[in-house]
């Protein structure tokens, strides 16, 4: 079975750190739905890092996913930390996945 490897990137220290850390318990929840269901002939393995609503750490969070082969990034909070990472997102020729109802 193959196994996908999902990027989550949400800060739970911080300034956003409540509304990062449920959207890190929603992605978890999700991925575990996924496993659990028979349907999928595929699993998802979440790596977290947690940027603790640091602007630099959310680029140095994303380069590290990246640089792990990881194409697919769920996460950040706020359009500017989204802003952020996108260039390298695109430089990889990844996905980010952003679905925070911040702004």
């Amino acid at each position: 079975m193959d196994t996908f490897h999902i990027g989550l990137l949400y800060s739970t220290e911080g300034t956003y750190r409540k509304i990062g850390y449920n959207a890190l318990l929603g992605a978890r929840y999700a991925i575990e739905k996924v496993n659990a269901d028979d349907r999928f002939q595929f699993q998802l393995k979440g790596h977290h890092i947690d940027p603790k609503g640091n602007m630099d750490e959310y680029i140095n969070g994303a380069q590290s996913l990246l640089k792990q082969g990881i194409k697919h990034i769920v996460g950040t909070i706020t359009s500017s930390a989204r802003k952020e990472v996108i260039p390298d997102v695109h430089e990889y020729q990844a996905l980010l996945w952003y679905g925070s109802p911040y702004e």
